[in-house]
């Protein structure tokens, strides 16, 4: 049982110097410069250095060189600055002397650039500025119109273009090419006759009737019998007080006032 306790109390402190022996190592301070060296010679020059090991993909550290500078710093401080550039990032395991590289960061995607189209939209034979023109990228389904001027401007990131111009009346313009600069361009449209059926207008001359006047209101014959009668009579100016456009003058008054002139 004694023997037991002294194994594992050895076996402790051996685990305890390795790791303060280590923290030792990472904790002490160097410096380096380097343009354009090989990361590889760099590691094994810190493993030379420092005694400690360096576990990597070959593959991770091929054809990667390194300019870099630095003056007195920590293990953790340098490596920072060695692998600032690259994609690889470090853990140090403090309980033994090896530092694990391995890929962690992604590179940023390259930005695509974008560029301009702009110009104006023509009638080829007037050189007259079409307002309203549609203009349009077929591959990514982006367009514009025209201003008053016949101005368009359209921005589009750097790829093939299927550029295409449709305006009523005119024959539909289409081009294609790849778009890595800023253009500027003239659209001229060819117009298109539109041709329809034949309308034929025949005129057959009719002798005109007079059908009446304006304002004229008559009392048909066959309608007389049914007026108002007085003693036996009809009273025809009576008739004419239910008409819209005439207006009785007042009891004891024989005046009959028509709508637009003076009484009767």
């Amino acid at each position: 049982m004694n023997r037991l306790v002294t194994i594992l109390f050895f076996m402790t402190l051996s685990v305890m110097a390795e790791t303060v022996f280590s923290q030792e190592r990472t904790n002490r301070k160097i410096s380096g410069c380097y343009k354009e060296e090989p990361l590889k010679n760099i590691l094994q020059e810190l493993e030379s250095q420092l005694q400690v090991k360096f576990n990597y993909l070959d593959r991770s550290v091929k054809d990667k060189n390194v300019t870099a500078s630095f003056e007195k710093k920590k293990l953790p401080e340098a490596l920072k600055i060695i692998l600032e550039k690259t994609d690889l990032s470090f853990r140090i395991f403090y309980n033994s002397r090896n530092i694990v590289l391995f890929k962690s960061k992604i590179p940023p995607a390259r930005s695509i650039p974008k560029y301009t189209l702009c110009g104006y939209v023509e009638d080829v034979d007037s050189g007259e500025r079409l307002m309203g023109a549609n203009v349009f990228d077929e591959r990514r389904k982006i367009g514009t119109t025209t201003n008053m001027y016949g101005f368009f401007s359209l921005t589009l990131p750097a790829d093939s273009v299927s550029f295409t111009v449709s305006y009523m009346g005119y024959r539909f313009f289409q081009q294609q090419f790849f778009l890595n600069r800023d253009r500027r361009m003239k659209i001229k449209l060819q117009p298109i006759s539109v041709m329809g059926d034949t309308v034929q207008i025949v005129y057959s001359e009719q002798p005109f009737e007079n059908q009446g006047w304006m304002g004229r209101s008559a009392v048909p014959v066959s309608q007389m019998q049914y007026l108002p009668e007085l003693g036996g009579e009809m009273n025809i100016l009576k008739t004419f007080h239910s008409f819209p456009s005439s207006e009785f003058m007042g009891k004891g008054r024989s005046g009959l006032y028509i709508r637009g002139g003076s009484p009767d």
